[in-house]
């Protein structure tokens, strides 16, 4: 029985990413766009960041979410300080990234999910990112990228500027 959700699994993730060589010239199908409503947050309070992937393939497509609603599973955030430099990254979102696999007690549920988004449609996700960053008072720039896995292109959202207050 096991073996048939696992055969299922393969046979959507083949799906929703096939194989093969991207044609030449062609564009992801899908773009990112960020937002951060306040534009400055202050320590202890949430900084709420939301992300809007937008389906630009001319139809409906499959793509591959975290199914616990987890944007740290599904985007790669670039967070840097005014001296271009990463904060330090929170013990949630090290548990979360499996790079904190030696800490006794950490438990992270992942799975993953395919939704489907009509052409034109969009998919909107929202993260705190003090939960996964230590932020300092100071002004921070903020993009996400995610990986188009058939063209095998690095798409960027846009940058916002985000100040953190004491």
């Amino acid at each position: 029985m096991r073996i048939s959700h696992i055969a299922v699994a393969l046979l959507a993730f083949g799906l929703a990413f096939p194989s093969g060589s991207p044609a030449q010239g062609t564009s992801p199908p899908f773009s990112i766009t960020i937002d951060a409503p306040e534009g400055t947050a202050k320590l202890g309070s949430p900084l709420e960041i939301t992300i809007t992937l937008t389906n630009t393939s001319g139809k409906s497509a499959l793509f591959y979410f975290d199914n616990g609603n987890n944007p740290a599973f599904d985007y790669t955030f670039k967070v840097e300080n005014q001296q271009g430099q990463e904060p330090r990254k929170t013990k949630y979102f090290r548990a979360t990234m499996a790079q904190d696999n030696d800490q006794p007690g950490t438990v992270i549920v992942h799975s993953f999910g395919l939704r489907s988004v009509k052409a034109d449609g969009t998919f909107t996700e929202s993260v705190d990112l003090f939960k996964l960053y230590d932020l300092q008072p100071g002004k921070y720039s903020v993009y996400v990228e995610r990986i188009d896995p058939d063209t095998k292109t690095i798409v960027k959202s846009n940058t916002i500027t985000i100040a953190v207050t004491p």
